[in-house]
């Protein structure tokens, strides 16, 4: 019986040493991981990195499940997303090589709020137009611009505002069909020129790896996208020595 209590004991120490094992593990695969991010994603502010994995599985290389959260994330085109979230499933690591063999899926989310995109959308000058007071308000389901256009020296407000919708795999398109404009009408240039910057403020290839949108939503004060992405391809261009 003595023997029986003692042998449940030495288990029961054993599962809580092998349990304490796990976090500096993983904490030291997590920052590993986030020193690359900067390379692969983005400059940012921060990135946290969370692994929640059996130690002896992250010893082995194979992770379940990779959480990466980046705040204040730079787009190539000067953008800065308040947030990008990254999910990665089923990621395999060559520990020999110390390079990446595999990630089974990616899922997305990025968050733009209406200071970031504003700070985007600086006062342009067109053809001989003046754009100025240029500002961004996102709503339910809806994206409104307000501004100002120069006629003659004097700033003219005006407004346009219409629906967001998935173009492509990486791009939206502020449809056309529905967009209402306040003001002195518009010359078919500027409509457009506003509606470019507006799509292009948020197109997914800037991103340097491969972006597929299954979502938009508009809501007040931010935008959020979210779909599946593929990072392999630029991971693998990646040194292997700084993958693990």
């Amino acid at each position: 019986m003595k023997r029986t209590h003692l042998s449940i004991a030495l288990l029961l120490i054993l599962g809580l040493l092998l349990t304490g094992c796990t976090r500096p593990i993983n904490r030291t695969a997590e920052s590993r991981i986030r020193e690359v991010l900067p390379d692969i994603v983005g400059q940012a502010k921060s990135y946290e990195v969370r692994i929640d994995n059996a130690w002896e599985r992250t010893l082995q290389g194979k992770l379940t499940r990779v959480d990466i959260e980046g705040t204040e994330v730079h787009f190539r085109n000067g953008l800065i997303l308040d947030n990008l979230s990254l999910v990665l499933q089923g990621v395999v690591i060559d520990v020999g090589s110390r390079k990446l063999r595999k990630i089974r899926e990616t899922d997305f989310s990025i968050t733009i709020g209406e200071k970031n995109l504003n700070e985007y959308l600086v006062d342009e000058v067109i053809d001989g137009e003046t754009l100025r007071k240029i500002r961004v308000l996102l709503q339910d389901n809806r994206v409104t611009v307000k501004g100002e256009r120069v006629v003659l020296g004097v700033g003219v407000p005006f407004e346009i505002s219409g629906n967001l919708l998935i173009k492509s795999a990486t791009i939206l398109e502020l449809e056309t069909s529905r967009l209402r404009v306040v003001g002195i009408p518009f010359s078919g240039k500027i409509l457009q020129f506003l509606k470019r910057r507006i799509e292009n403020a948020v197109d997914l290839s800037q991103i340097s790896f491969p972006m597929v949108l299954n979502e938009v939503k508009v809501t007040p004060g931010k935008l959020t996208l979210s779909g599946k992405a593929n990072p392999m391809p630029l991971i693998e261009q990646s040194r292997p020595n700084t993958l693990w």
